[in-house]
């Protein structure tokens, strides 16, 4: 978890550039990410719920992409984690501590966005 703990939140820069330097269509991907990511975020923590190993791979990983695109690197980690341990099938308590963050690392985000 220090791993996510000590990454930057937001690498804006290197969004854009991944995007061909395009701030208009960053801005559009951004809008879409903001809306769609808290549902997603409700999905990655029912799945936890349930001990849904497919379904947490499957959201994570839907997070993961799209916090990839917009530069929020802690997010991305945070799924990375979350998808890789849930593919490995590792304890479900070795993957709360990152589910839990999810909310927190969202709302964190949104502060500096």
């Amino acid at each position: 978890m220090e791993e996510v703990k000590n990454s930057p939140v937001y690498l804006k820069n290197e969004a854009i550039e991944r995007l061909d330097g395009n701030e208009e269509l960053f801005e559009k991907v951004l809008e879409m990410f903001i809306a769609k990511t808290p549902s997603e975020i409700e999905k990655v923590s029912e799945a936890f719920l349930n001990k849904d190993y497919e379904k947490l791979i499957f959201h994570s990983h839907t997070i993961k992409g799209s916090a990839a695109i917009i530069g929020a690197e802690k997010l991305r980690l945070a799924c990375e984690k979350i998808e890789k341990a849930s593919k490995q099938k590792q304890s479900i308590e070795m993957i709360q501590p990152y589910v839990e963050a999810l909310n927190p690392i969202f709302n964190e985000l949104n502060k500096v966005l």
